[in-house]
């Protein structure tokens, strides 16, 4: 199974150029999942490259490990690696959408309790194309580590999420709130909510943050446009509004928040550049900033939270958040 960004490259280039003579719908081309149905006894193995902390898919009936013991990279962490989240932290729930054609799985993952402040936000944690929420549970551990209480979830055809096929965009969007919801559900203060996306998961980031703005806005390598990409890789040009509906328009759609952003690209990313990263910033009307990891790539085991390293990570992140996210309610460190 070919990884996240090549696969996304080589299907965007070819939608880009045989939808330039059909005018189809460019955004349905965008989903790289693997749904548990398609999981059979034992497991799947998944082929991830370098990416040395992804796990391999488990079948709908076998629950996700919050305690593995991830053989995390060199050098990543300073001290301990990020302690497992306990079983009696983890909370599923299982959310029908709003049309009825489908269930979304969700886990709410309550904080250590070590930093009273932290303690108070809760992170939810839009991931990106590649798999479903286990190749993504490396990063909610480190979250986690971090203090946060956390959101995370699967898409519609991703993990367990039903149905097994992918959603329109429309849909999409619509879970993307939905999950909102349900955070300030479940959040011990939903005026403390932080919205976060790596990559695809910028999507349902974003609209979070137009419909209900959070105390922060975090973006990880996030995806731009259906037509940037589509430009970049075609190679020809395509006219906006052609091929796609907009809903995925995260570049225009930035220009709508006014909170805070935090924007972070590593300087090696296969699918988004520095000038990507930099156009979210320049876009956005509130407080926002650029961190440009050296070395990071695209993805988890080599991406901007192990390049950084977590030590880095960790401290930019509550930094931004004291000092920029004050509705947060987080203490800048020392």
């Amino acid at each position: 199974m070919r990884s996240e960004r090549s696969r996304a490259i080589t299907i965007l280039a070819l939608a880009a150029l045989t939808l330039a003579s059909c005018n189809a719908d460019l955004e349905g081309f965008v989903y790289n999942p693997v749904h548990c149905s398609t999981v059979p006894a034992g497991g799947l193995e998944i082929d991830t490259a370098d990416e040395q902390i992804s796990r391999d898919a488990v079948p709908c009936d076998e629950p996700y490990d919050f305690q593995f013991d991830y053989p995390w990279p060199d050098g990543v962490f300073s001290g301990a690696d990020p302690r497992p989240i306990p079983d009696a932290s983890v909370t599923r729930r299982v959310v029908p959408t709003r049309d009825g054609e489908g269930e979304l799985d969700a886990y709410f993952i309550t904080t250590h309790g070590d930093d009273a402040e932290l303690a108070r936000v809760t992170l939810v944690y839009n991931h990106g194309n590649f798999a479903s929420i286990e190749h993504y549970l490396p990063r909610v551990r480190m979250l986690h580590e971090m203090g946060f209480n956390i959101l995370v979830w699967d898409f519609r055809g991703y993990g367990k999420s039903l149905p097994d096929q992918t959603p329109d965009s429309d849909q999409f969007l619509d879970d993307a709130r939905l999950i909102h919801d349900l955070a300030a559900e479940l959040a011990p203060d939903p005026d403390k909510i932080i919205s976060y996306g790596i990559s695809m998961g910028a999507i349902p980031a974003i609209e979070m943050a137009l419909d209900a703005p959070p105390c922060a806005l975090l973006l990880e390598a996030p995806f731009t446009s259906m037509q940037r990409i589509a430009r970049r890789n075609a190679g020809s040009s395509i006219p906006d509004g052609f091929l796609t509906k907009g809903n995925f328009d995260n570049l225009g759609k930035i220009e709508g928040y006014e909170g805070p952003l935090y924007v972070m690209i590593g300087d090696e990313d296969e699918l988004f550049t520095i000038e990507d990263a930099t156009d979210f910033t320049t876009g956005a009307k509130g407080h926002s900033e650029l961190w440009v990891v050296p070395n990071a790539r695209h993805g988890v085991g080599r991406g901007v939270p192990e390049r950084g390293p977590f030590d880095t990570y960790s401290l930019n992140i509550l930094t931004f958040l004291g000092t920029h996210a004050t509705s947060c309610g987080i203490t800048k460190p020392d």
